[in-house]
């Protein structure tokens, strides 16, 4: 079970700040790296130090949740003042906008979340200059040797987006020039979703099956069939508490492992948006695409064309109602009318979830974004080859015929409702003290002292009920093969 996304730093004793700093500062702390991104500046680090020190410093939200021995640190360098002004030459919303959206994610929801715990997140060094923290960040990479190869990396990196957008040569970037930020955040040891898949989907092993989640089991799938469910499911997650990820490839999602049992994790918000947020909008550039594309029909599966013409249908009746436009001028319209459109769209989304239409609300729901990144998953989606596209797992069709896809869909609809109903009851049990155990051959139901609300109490009802049966079932079994013995003798 992923007791994760549930502690918090204690405060009573000193600030955040200097509690982070204390841990850097040790001379038992290490840093080692994880990973880091393959285009951008943006760097992932375990910091381990001596949990006797420092435990005071954490508070566990969870029952169950254990204090943390290491962190994650994420450092980046989204900024650098060009050589002409003093202006930043790259714009870091992604950064202000995770830290911003983490934050809500980490308060929304504390008794079973979806995301690493978030910690803390500081602006380290500005233009060469750097703070207390950054000191020690760049004290603990150069004693680990790692500061050196790090910065040459972004430095590298910062120069090859510079020409990326401006289409021209770009000098070197001194290091004295850059901006770096970090974010920290509860560690916790699971496989990004494309890592899951191939540790154990092979030629010999092809579906995934015996697996669990949040208790229930999940029927054998295949890994594009897996993907997909753990995309959407994911997604509606979210998209239940009022998000959309905005960035939701294999590599945001996190498997964690217990046994058989699975719960996915999500990372990366720097293109989250909440859909009561003035910067969620529809992205309308995939109207123009899929209106004027000739071929759109041929590379997008029909089940997923039937639904963008069905969201398309009802933005453009809503349109039609709201204005005194003919149908013809509407679909012009609808392109440009940014308001009305985010607005219609924003219902229609709250409409198919009202209706437990979960797969066709997160599809449409991929058809949306931050207005600071103006560009959303679906749009990326219809422009890339389908076969090569990083979002493609969301939109997997396991049957082209409309009809039979939707059957398909409709049994994702029932397990999803499923899974949100034992996630609900999951938030109302002590994890920590509800605990099956074998002794002696015989399975025994152990609790202790905890209050659990009426669903609790029926479920632990259950499963004490199935125990029994499998114990009277065991006796009754041992009783014939004696009497099996007898009647031979």
């Amino acid at each position: 079970m992923y007791l994760g996304g549930a502690i918090n730093i204690n405060t009573n004793e000193n600030t955040t700040q200097a509690i982070i700093l204390e841990i850097l500062s040790d001379e038992e702390t290490r840093i080692l790296p994880l990973t880091m991104n393959p285009w951008t500046p943006a760097y992932l680090f375990t910091i381990e130090f001596n949990i006797e020190k420092f435990a005071k410093y954490f508070d566990t939200l969870l029952p169950g949740a254990t204090i943390p021995k290491v962190l994650l640190l994420k450092l980046m360098a989204y900024e650098f003042l060009s050589y002409s002004s003093s202006e930043y030459a790259i714009n870091n919303y992604q950064f202000t906008n995770e830290i911003k959206q983490h934050i809500n994610l980490t308060s929304h929801d504390k008794t079973f979340p979806i995301c690493p715990s978030f910690l803390y997140d500081e602006k380290i060094c500005t233009s060469g200059k750097y703070t207390q923290v950054g000191e020690a960040i760049k004290g603990i990479l150069t004693k680990f040797n790692l500061y050196s190869n790090y910065t040459k990396d972004m430095v590298r990196k910062l120069q090859a987006l510079i020409e990326h957008c401006n289409g021209q040569y770009c000098e070197q970037i001194p290091i004295n020039r850059v901006s770096m930020h970090i974010v920290i955040m509860e560690y916790y040891s699971c496989q990004t979703l494309s890592s899951f898949l191939k540790s154990r989907v092979t030629p010999k092993i092809p579906k995934l099956s015996h697996l669990f989640l949040y208790g229930i089991p999940l029927k054998s799938m295949n890994s594009d069939e897996f993907s997909c469910f753990i995309t959407l499911f994911v997604t509606i997650l979210m998209l239940v508490r009022g998000f959309i990820h905005g960035d939701l490839h294999m590599r945001n999602i996190l498997i964690c492992i217990d046994k058989n049992n699975i719960t996915p994790v999500v990372i990366d918000f720097g293109r989250t948006t909440n859909l009561s947020s003035r910067d969620f909008k529809f992205d309308n550039k995939i109207i123009k695409i899929m209106s004027r594309t000739i071929d759109i029909e041929l590379t997008l599966s029909p089940p997923i064309h039937n639904i963008f013409e069905n969201t398309f249908d009802n933005l453009l009746d809503t349109m039609v109602k709201t204005t005194t436009l003919e149908e013809d001028d509407s679909r012009m319209y609808l392109e440009q009318e940014s308001v009305m459109l985010n607005n219609s769209v924003r219902k229609f989304i709250l409409s198919l979830l009202k209706k437990n239409l979960l797969v066709e609300a997160s599809i449409v729901s991929s058809m949306c974004c931050t207005s600071l990144f103006d560009t959303s998953v679906f749009y990326f989606f219809i422009t890339d080859p389908p076969e090569h596209s990083s979002y493609k797992h969301m939109y997997y069709c396991k049957n082209y015929e409309v009809t039979k896809q939707k059957s398909v869909w409709n049994e994702f609809n029932t397990k999803f409702l499923q899974l949100l109903e034992a996630r609900k009851l999951l938030t109302s049990l002590n994890y920590s003290s509800i605990k099956v155990e074998s002794l002696n051959g015989k399975s025994r139901l152990m609790t202790s002292i905890g209050l659990l609300t009426k669903g609790a109490k029926t479920a632990l009802s259950r499963l004490t009920s199935r125990l029994t049966s499998k114990r009277n079932a065991g006796k009754r079994n041992k009783l014939k093969k004696i009497k099996a013995t007898k009647r031979r003798h």
